[in-house]
């Protein structure tokens, strides 16, 4: 149910021609000639507007006529009528009741303009079911759509956080493969000249020593 016909359904004016219907239904076993003309008129009145308005659409429902309607039926002057009658049974409170409805038959048109049949009630009332449940279907296919778009840029996220880690990573491998291919090369180029320096030393020793045998010789 949607919100126009909710607010339709809750709407007052209900209420108010129930009222006046008890009104012109009481008293069934006992009324006078007169009264039962009067009351068959203010029914037919009330049956004519509870028609009407059952065959309106709730979603084009002109409210502030509804408003207006059941202000003038709510009138101080057709509330004590009514209260009158029901209390004391005066057949002239109910035609006072009569007289000042007839003076609000005008919103009667209005709202008659605007009904349809019963025919066109149900066509019009499946387009809308059809319009609604294509429109709710795309709205939940939508939806879904952007879960999973939502997902997939989770998953992308991830990965690419994924992959910065890796690369992290590389890069600082990379570095401590630099700084022990340094260390190795500074290392071996240590050792090289402690060799080389070893080697001239003991040339020199090795040079002396010959030199010293031959001086003997």
């Amino acid at each position: 149910m949607n919100r126009w016909k909710e607010a339709f359904e809750k709407h007052p004016v209900h209420e108010t021609l129930s009222w006046l219907d008890n009104a012109a239904s009481s008293n069934a076993e006992n009324l006078s000639e007169g009264e039962v003309e009067e009351q068959r008129r203010l029914k037919k009145i009330i049956d004519r507007y509870r028609t009407v308005l059952s065959s309106i659409d709730t979603e084009i429902v002109p409210v502030n006529q509804l408003d207006a309607l059941n202000n003038q039926l709510r009138h101080q002057n057709i509330a004590n009528q009514v209260n009158t009658y029901l209390k004391n049974r005066n057949p002239s409170s109910l035609v006072s009741v009569n007289d000042h409805v007839s003076k609000h038959l005008t919103p009667l048109s209005l709202f008659q303009s605007l009904s349809e049949s019963y025919e066109l009630q149900d066509k019009t009332s499946y387009v809308d079911s059809v319009v609604d449940s294509t429109i709710n279907g795309l709205a939940a296919k939508k939806v879904a759509l952007e879960e999973q778009l939502d997902h997939v840029e989770s998953l992308t996220e991830e990965q690419t956080k994924k992959l910065e880690a890796f690369s992290e990573e590389i890069k600082k491998k990379q570095l401590e493969l630099t700084n022990l291919s340094s260390d190795w090369q500074n290392q071996f180029s240590a050792s090289q000249e402690s060799r080389s320096q070893e080697f001239s030393k003991w040339r020199r020793l090795f040079l002396g020593e010959k030199q010293g045998c031959s001086k003997y010789n």
